[in-house]
This record gives C-alpha cells, sequence and structure tokens, in this order.
C-alpha cells in the first residue's frame, strides 16, 4: 500500500511537484489522519521509480528528525548517520537500503532517496518484517513485546543453540541542570534465547545454571580467556557465548 508522505525541513528540486500536490491535499486530509492505501500498479511503479525503493516497504507514516533546545545525545541505535543495509519483509529481500533505528519512538527509518543528505524520511513496515541488516549488525523482532509502541528490533549478538540478544531503548530524561536540558537515557535488555524460551542473562552464573554439565569447561573458558577477575564487557559476553555454542554443537 501507498500513503501520501511528508517532507522534512528542505525539498530538493525533484521532489518540488509532489509538495505542491501534498500542500494542496493537507487541508483535506489533515495532519494526523492516515491517507486511503492505493493498490495500482502502475502507482507502485511509479513510487519506485520515483523513491528508488519498493513502495511497499513504506508503512505511510513520515519521520521527522527530532529536535528540542538544549537536547544532548541521539535517540538512535548507534549514532546519527545512515547505515547500509538490507530489510526483509513478508520473505522478500530490500537491497541497498540506507536505514537508521530509532529507538525512541521505536521506529525504522528509510532514506528513500539513497543519499546521506536525505530530505525524504518514510517510516518502515516494522510489523511485516522478520530481519534486517543495518551496518554489518543483524536485527530482528524480540520475541516478547516490551513496548507500546509495537514490535521491538533486537540485535542478534551470537546465533546457535543458543541466540544472544541484545534489546535497547532510550528514554528522555530532564537534567537537573547544566548546557542540556534533556538527555536521552539507554536502557539494554542481555536475553539468551534458548528452545524457543527467553531467559534473561546475567553473566556466566546464568550459563552455569542452564548448563551445569559444561560448569567446569565454562569456566576453565573464563580463567583461560582472562576474565575471571575483571567485569566481562559485551565482546566478552559474545565470545563467552560463541563457546557455549561450540560445546552444545558436539555431540
Amino acid at each position: 500500500m501507498i500513503y501520501l508522505l511528508s517532507f522534512m525541513r528542505k525539498k530538493p528540486a525533484s521532489f518540488s511537484g509532489i509538495f505542491l500536490i501534498i500542500m494542496a491535499l493537507a487541508p483535506m486530509l489533515g495532519y494526523s489522519q492516515p491517507a486511503k492505501p492505493i493498490s495500482s500498479k502502475a502507482v507502485f511503479d511509479h513510487f519506485d521509480h520515483l523513491h528508488k525503493v519498493d513502495a511497499r516497504l513504506v508503512s505511510g507514516d513520515f519521520y521527522q528528525t527530532p529536535f528540542m533546545n538544549k537536547l544532548a545525545g541521539h535517540p538512535y541505535f548507534f549514532d546519527s548517520e545512515w547505515k547500509s543495509g538490507y530489510v526483509v519483509l513478508d520473505s522478500i529481500k530490500y537491497d541497498k537500503l540506507l536505514i537508521r533505528y530509532d529507538i525512541h519512538t521505536n521506529q525504522l527509518i528509510l532514506n528513500t532517496v539513497n543519499i546521506t543528505d536525505s530530505y525524504l524520511q518514510l517510516v518502515l513496515k516494522k510489523e511485516d518484517i522478520s530481519l534486517f541488516y543495518m551496518d554489518k549488525h543483524l536485527f530482528r523482532p524480540y520475541p516478547i513485546v516490551q513496548s507500546q509502541t509495537g514490535v521491538q528490533f533486537c540485535e542478534v549478538l551470537s546465533t546457535g543453540k543458543i541466540d544472544f540478544l541484545l534489546l535497547k531503548s532510550k528514554r528522555l530524561k530532564v537534567t537537573p541542570g547544566g548546557p542540556s536540558d534533556y538527555i536521552y537515557q539507554s536502557r539494554l535488555i542481555k536475553s539468551l534465547q534458548l528452545n524457543g524460551e527467553i531467559i534473561p542473562y546475567r553473566g556466566r552464573r546464568t550459563l552455569y545454571k542452564l548448563f551445569p554439565e559444561h560448569k567446569s569447561q565454562i569456566r576453565n573458558f573464563i580463567q583461560e580467556e582472562r576474565m575471571a577477575y575483571r567485569r566481562i564487557n559485551l565482546e566478552g559476553h559474545i565470545k563467552l557465548i560463541d563457546y557455549c555454542n561450540t560445546l552444545l554443537s558436539v555431540k
């Protein structure tokens, strides 16, 4: 389905015609009312050619870059830069995209003209997305809905018998003073998925409890990697779970 789209604060010359049409129709549509879907193949083809991406990726929502006075940080998973990648939606792979993931509003955003200075940013149909790949990192829907905004995507850090999942979100927090009035505060949830079950991951003790038969091997690995007497960082946890997947793959 294709919906009317909104522009950012500036418009390239190539989009001026569409902008005039949107402005003419704005009084009839209203800001928050969804437009009627159009199913014509000719219109699909028109938008596919215009935006250099299949129009069925688009949910109909438009995205506007957050702007607040004295706001520190950004709402994105990595940073504010566009990342190259692909999206799998309804079993169809859409490649060579520029995307970024706003984890404050929980929106996956598409740069429709595939340039880093994008003027038209659209929100993708996250409910129909089975996975996406962004900046060499794999994401898929988190099995448990944690947000009122619906489906959230987690980064897949390790796969095998155990999947290691990282769910990241952000919220705005009022600062007590200083150069910023607001700051983005991150929240991380680390989980394991084992036999379809989601298990909170709290480090080595979680692995000892799940796999008591491999406890001595896991402990030896931790000592060999010099993790025993220091706090394990995220890369260390990935390495540890990769090792557990190796153990579990041996019959």
